[in-house]
């Protein structure tokens, strides 16, 4: 409460959040309501400065079935109870109006809001800073027990004794341990929960559900992880239950816009790429160069945009029980192998090309990208060459990632099917066709001097990458993606 000379701060209003909470299959577990703050009122300067905060991305996360797949790892999954209101409001003062229906020192329902307000000593859900503030003191805390953050991975902690990973995705933690670290760890949590009265942490079992993924350990050691509910779920909300499933996601032309050129009325094509987008970068590689192109209509999509995105859905509904497999297949330091592809002045709007690439770790896929080109390439050599130094830039990062996980790994190899490129990576030397290629796609060859990779031939036939540069007739389809993608059922 103010005092009769006391000016009231700047406040922010608040609301009430309801939620049905539902678990990974979908089904009703309860009903939450949760307090949050108006955020949008904040002022930059005065009630926070930076609002950025790291969470662990897909990319890192398959990286981390790979690792467990392959060290014979138990995956086990903690949740951070509360999350964002046990972080401290250390650099600000924030204050809200007393929330409606809240008894305090007898003000209900907002009375006397002109002479009272609430300072918080700890975040709230809507505060701009909440999330950044939330990674620092989980950071700050998994260090003081010696989980030590990864400087090209933030959010993967390797224990700077022990053979143990965290990958914390905002509240949700992935665990990677073997069996002898179970009572480590339950004395390394219960030591974290002591060293701040607001920290909680909740044990879920076995590593079941992550990032929208079902992950399963099977009997060998090796993973298997799906999105077969998100797939099941998009059948149903858009009505194609009945529908007749496809071999491909799309026809080798792409989207034909023209096919049908009638603009297209609804609100929900967006929103049908948005979820297609989420499952391409998740576990269905197979799909992300038909969603790289119906993307690209987002703006002003036609009624045959639209046909061609319930296409890649119907090819789904047919594969809908397919996934990544992260098997052992090896013993000792781990293999790595990139694919790199081009097809040359693919767009015949800008006459761009696009790059294809993919990454393989001990032969279990963990990243890859189909993307269009920034500038147009004058040859295929050119195209190609773009496409393998986006390779490189991908392989620099997976090798800080696995020097700060501690894992040894062989001379990484680059596979291209371009003989030119090769020649061009492998040679200083410039000439008239080549000299005006930008200083950027020359990072390839720092990578080849210093030792860091080498680049090899790959037949056309057998180059996985292939598949994230075109769209392919089915046969060339189902050989591209054979060594992807597999059949994990439920």
């Amino acid at each position: 409460r103010l005092g009769p000379n006391e000016q009231k701060p700047r406040t922010m209003k608040t609301k009430y959040v309801l939620k049905v909470k539902k678990d990974s299959d979908g089904k009703y577990m309860k009903h939450k309501v949760r307090l949050t703050a108006c955020g949008y009122s904040q002022v930059h300067g005065q009630d926070y400065d930076f609002t950025s905060a790291p969470v662990l991305s897909k990319d890192e996360a398959r990286l981390l079935f790979s690792i467990a797949a392959d060290g014979d790892y138990k995956l086990s999954q903690y949740d951070v109870v509360g999350a964002f209101p046990s972080a401290p409001c250390d650099d600000y003062d924030l204050f809200i109006d007393v929330p409606k229906g809240l008894d305090w020192m007898g003000i209900k329902d907002y009375a006397d809001e002109s002479i009272c307000c609430l300072k918080l000593k700890n975040q709230l859900y809507g505060t701009k800073q909440a999330a950044r503030e939330f990674y620092k003191m989980l950071k700050r805390i998994l260090k003081n027990e010696g989980f030590i953050p990864i400087a090209s991975a933030p959010c993967i902690f390797k224990h700077n004794i022990r053979d143990i990973y965290v990958g914390a995705y905002v509240d949700d933690l992935m665990v990677l341990h073997h069996e002898g670290d179970e009572n480590f760890l339950k004395h390394s949590f219960e030591s974290m929960q002591g060293s701040s009265k607001n920290f909680k942490l909740k044990k879920l079992g076995n590593l079941t559900h992550f990032l929208g993924m079902k992950v399963n350990r099977n009997e060998d050691g090796s993973y298997t992880v799906q999105q077969e509910n998100n797939v099941k779920n998009l059948i149903r909300k858009y009505g194609l239950m009945d529908a007749k499933t496809r071999s491909t996601p799309m026809e080798p032309v792409g989207v034909n816009a023209e096919s049908d050129p009638e603009e297209y009325k609804g609100d929900d094509y967006r929103a049908m790429v948005g979820s297609l987008l989420y499952l391409s970068q998740g576990t269905r590689p197979d799909i992300s160069v038909a969603v790289s192109h119906l993307s690209q209509h987002c703006e002003n999509p036609t009624v045959g945009c639209f046909n061609a995105a319930k296409d890649v859905i119907r090819y789904l509904k047919g594969t809908k029980d397919m996934g990544l497999h992260f098997k052992k297949n090896n013993d000792g330091r781990a293999k790595i192998d990139v694919y790199c592809d081009a097809d040359y002045a693919s767009d015949t709007t800008d006459r761009k090309s696009r790059s294809g690439v993919c990454m393989f770790v001990n032969d279990n896929l963990v990243d890859w990208s189909s993307t269009k080109q920034k500038s147009v390439a004058l040859s295929t050599c050119e195209s190609e060459y773009m496409s393998m130094c986006l390779g490189a830039k991908k392989l620099k990062w997976l090798l800080q990632t696995l020097d700060g996980c501690g894992i040894e790994y062989d001379l990484p190899t680059l596979w291209c099917d371009n003989q030119a490129a090769l020649a061009l990576a492998n040679n200083d030397s410039s000439n008239s066709k080549t000299k005006h290629i930008s200083v950027q796609w020359h990072f390839i060859k720092e990578m080849i001097n210093d030792g860091n990779m080498q680049v090899k031939y790959v037949d056309t036939n057998n180059m996985p990458s292939d598949v994230f540069t075109k769209n392919l007739c089915k046969g060339k389809f189902e050989n591209a993606i054979k060594n992807m993608i597999f059949e994990v059922g439920n």
